[in-house]
């Protein structure tokens, strides 16, 4: 760094130059080129609108970080993503960030999990829960339209 820092929230029409670090968490990827199941949707933690969340995408390369199991209590908003090697909880924000619209999340998750279903869990209750169907076929990785391997 260059001693030279500020950070900006979206209102979802302008960017607003903030404070930073009071609604964001600084993270790193754990993981990145790897295939990944990649989770979209929107939610309402205040339950008043109905949250929606899509089916699951499916990609060959993706960057993936570390969940919040450690961090979440079960009070706090949060994605629940059941997999075959357990439970992964990521805390997202408990309050609607703009007050006339639902709050959206993407998260990725490694496809070597094997993840199952996933839900949306505000207070304790679920708001929204799907299950993810595995792919059905292996998918392809290429850069620009190109295969690595014929780069």
């Amino acid at each position: 760094s260059r001693g030279f820092s500020q950070a900006y929230v979206s209102d979802g029409k302008l960017w607003q130059e903030a404070k930073g670090g009071e609604d964001s968490v600084e993270r790193k990827p754990q993981a990145f080129g790897v295939a990944v199941v990649t989770l979209v949707g929107y939610y309402d933690p205040s339950a008043q609108l109905t949250s929606y969340v899509y089916p699951a995408l499916h990609g060959s390369l993706g960057y993936c970080y570390a969940d919040d199991s450690a961090e979440v209590k079960p009070s706090d908003c949060q994605l629940v993503v059941e997999t075959k090697k357990g439970i992964l909880r990521f805390r997202l924000s408990d309050r609607r960030i703009d007050p006339k619209h639902m709050n959206k999340f993407h998260v990725n998750v490694p496809a070597s999990v094997q993840p199952t279903q996933f839900a949306i869990v505000s207070g304790g209750k679920v708001l929204v829960k799907r299950t993810i169907e595995p792919t059905t076929e292996k998918l392809a990785v290429s850069v620009n339209g190109l295969s690595p391997a014929t780069r």
